[in-house]
């Protein structure tokens, strides 16, 4: 592999660009050539980059789920944890 990370950087950056597959196939032909090592690592950051694009996304909140209906056992005043004694609650 001749090319120097930036340069990896920079292609994958802009193969993330491409509006679909076809386009970016088509340009990884052409920048990456016969080199199938950098083609193998420019695929493997654009495959990692598909996995986490949702990674941070919020959770769908159309489940039903609220937060005032969470089963509660515990009361106002109820002690959670352990006294000086070590004893449990």
């Amino acid at each position: 592999m001749d090319k120097e990370p930036e340069d990896i950087k920079s292609i994958f950056f802009e193969a993330l660009r491409k509006q679909n597959d076809a386009e970016r196939a088509a340009y990884l032909d052409g920048v990456c050539g016969k080199d199938a090592i950098l083609r193998a690592e420019v695929e493997s950051l654009l495959k990692s980059h598909e996995k986490a694009r949702d990674f941070l996304q919020s959770p769908d909140l159309s489940s039903g789920v609220t937060l005032d209906s969470s089963p509660l056992t515990e009361d106002p005043g109820t002690v959670i944890g352990s006294d000086k004694r070590g004893n449990r609650y």
